[in-house]
């Protein structure tokens, strides 16, 4: 089954190197590895976009491997755009919480971004760690 015929897949490979590479042995608050959780936030994003054409499907799944590694990772703006050119690291950008900056500032950012892929990444990476909270009924809510 073709899911859209239009994904880049190189572009989306190169994405999957580039946050597997940048997040390669860091884990999340329930032990698994960070990139597991960029591939289900991928996959949500993808899944959603297939019924939207309001959506660039491969600036979907691009954003949405990506949308941790500056927070998260070693790697600068700077380095997305030249992997991965203006309007990927303009919407990484949208959906990294700078430093000293609120969650609610944070969050309203994100939900007032003019880009589209930026709501949905968002929606996706709420989602996948929404749906993760009950394999961990210690987490301090």
């Amino acid at each position: 089954m073709i899911l859209n015929p239009i994904l880049d897949l190189r572009a989306v490979y190169e994405a999957m190197v580039f946050a597997e590479t940048a997040h390669r042995g860091r884990t999340r608050w329930d032990g698994s590895p960070e990139f597991n959780h960029l591939m289900s936030v991928a996959q949500r994003a993808l899944w959603h976009v297939k019924d939207h054409e309001m959506y660039d499907p491969t600036d979907a799944v691009v954003v949405a491997l990506l949308h941790d590694v500056v927070e998260d990772t070693d790697v600068t703006l700077a380095g997305v755009l030249d992997a991965f050119g203006y309007d990927i690291a303009e919407a990484v950008a949208d959906l990294t919480q700078e430093p000293g900056e609120s969650r609610d500032a944070y969050l309203n950012r994100c939900m007032t971004s003019k880009n589209p892929v930026v709501h949905l990444v968002k929606w996706a990476d709420r989602s996948d760690n929404v749906s993760g909270l009950h394999t961990t009924p210690d987490l301090p809510l």
